[in-house]
């Protein structure tokens, strides 16, 4: 099998175009070219060729009829085109799905010149793109972009098999977390037996309080639940003479003989068994009821 892409310097998409079809096919023959003779006679070409064929594995998005864009209005570049299409030769359409939101469409929205905000504070993200750009011979180095491009590619060939792992493992952690919230549905918390991912779970379809679950240590944590994935506001707070107390002085204070400390911003504290964090839970609902 032979895939073409262009030559010269490359971006994110054609790097993780042609990652993704490596791992599908992994003796499969990579050539960098413009010329239409050799366009001509590939098995699979992407990101030049100025054709999107499904038919004939043509996967390219530069020509001026070419309009294909996501529910959201992200647009697809040559490497959405190739996730679409071959992505259920590595991994599940649930998978996939996750991938794509995560990695792959932010790649195609970098690609068609989406622009990306930047902080108050005027800092750019140091993104996938920039990483893959090191890559790429300097004018003081006489490496060829061919063999820069292979190395891109193999970087990206990694990314992708731990962004499936990752995906695979929080697609069984949902199944876990689903039958703890069925096991605690009456209560204000919800206790996950066996450690794994919980918060996109819980924040999405429950309205839990507390989490709480085992630590590597055989300690257990209570965690407070964020009103959003990547934020510490909570749904609520753990009581506020907890704050910043460890062993002793926790344990005289909330009765909890194993408490171990609680952090002074209040979304988290633990004990040394299940029965003692779940004590602590349990408190910690029964004082926020308090103050509504």
């Amino acid at each position: 099998m032979i895939i073409v892409t262009h030559n010269g310097a490359y971006h994110a998409d054609d790097v993780f175009a042609v990652a993704i079809l490596k791992l599908i096919h992994p003796d499969a023959k990579v050539v960098r070219t413009r010329d239409s003779q050799l366009i001509s006679e590939a098995d699979i070409v992407v990101d030049v060729g100025y054709i999107y064929d499904l038919e004939t594995n043509r996967f390219d998005h530069h020509q001026p009829e070419f309009k294909d864009i996501r529910v959201d209005g992200t647009p697809y570049s040559a490497c959405g085109l190739i996730w679409k299409h071959f992505s259920s030769k590595l991994c599940s359409n649930e998978e996939a799905v996750m991938i794509d939101s995560r990695l792959i469409c932010g790649i195609d929205a970098i690609d068609n010149g989406v622009p990306f905000g930047k902080n108050k504070f005027g800092a750019k993200p140091y993104g996938l793109s920039k990483v893959l750009e090191l890559f790429m011979p300097t004018f003081q180095e006489t490496k060829e972009f061919d063999t820069a491009f292979l190395e891109a590619v193999e970087l990206a060939k990694s990314i992708l098999v731990r962004e499936m792992a990752v995906a695979k493992a929080q697609l069984s952690a949902k199944i876990i977390v689903r039958k703890a919230l069925t096991e605690y549905s009456d209560k204000d918390y919800v206790v996950i037996e066996e450690y794994c991912p919980w918060k996109t779970t819980v924040i999405k379809e429950s309205d839990k309080l507390l989490a709480v679950f085992g630590r590597s240590d055989g300690a257990w944590t209570v965690s407070t639940v964020p009103i959003e994935f990547d934020t510490y506001d909570s749904r609520i707070d753990l009581p506020e003479s907890w704050a910043g107390l460890q062993n002793e002085e926790l344990a005289k204070v909330t009765g909890v003989s194993d408490a171990i400390f609680c952090h002074k911003a209040r979304f988290i504290a633990a004990a040394q068994s299940k029965e003692g964090a779940i004590m602590l839970a349990k408190l910690a609902c029964e004082e926020s009821k308090k103050h509504q």
